[in-house]
C-alpha cells in the first residue's frame, strides 16, 4: 500500500474497473466549476479521473516523458531514490485526504532538466 509521510493511501480502483463519467457526476463536477470560478482559477486547475494501471511501489513514482516532436508519451516507475535533484512544479494532488497539499501526485519538471527542449518529463507520486 503506498502512503504519503506515514499515512495510507486508499487504493485507487484499475481502469478497468472506472465508470466512465456520466449525467450523475455534473451536479458535483458544477460545484467543482463553480469553486474554481468563484477563485479565479478555471484556466489554473482541472478535474482527473483517479486511477492505476499497475501497482507503484512506495519507492517509486511515475515518470511521464513527452516527445513534443513525435506526440508521444511515455510512462514507467522509477526508483524516487534515482531521481536526483531537480527543480519541478507541482500539477495534481488526491484530495482524498484532509492535507491534500502535502499529497502531490505529479509535478513538471522543466525542460531545461531533460535531454533536450523538446521533451518534458512529469513526476507521478
Amino acid at each position: 500500500m503506498n502512503t504519503i509521510g506515514g499515512t495510507p493511501l486508499p487504493v485507487l480502483p484499475d481502469i478497468d474497473e472506472v465508470a466512465p463519467l456520466s449525467t450523475t457526476d455534473q451536479p458535483c463536477l458544477a460545484e467543482v466549476r463553480a469553486v474554481l470560478a468563484k477563485h479565479g482559477a478555471l484556466l489554473r486547475f482541472g478535474v482527473t479521473l483517479l486511477h492505476e494501471h499497475f501497482a507503484v511501489g512506495d519507492d517509486e513514482i511515475l515518470v511521464e516523458t513527452i516527445d513534443a516532436e513525435t506526440r508521444t508519451l511515455t510512462s514507467r516507475p522509477e526508483k524516487i531514490a534515482d531521481l536526483g535533484e531537480y527543480t519541478s512544479v507541482e500539477t495534481s494532488w488526491r484530495l482524498d485526504d484532509p492535507t491534500a497539499m502535502a499529497r502531490c501526485t505529479s509535478a513538471c519538471r522543466p525542460a531545461a532538466f531533460t535531454e533536450s527542449r523538446h521533451k518534458q518529463v512529469h513526476i507521478n507520486r
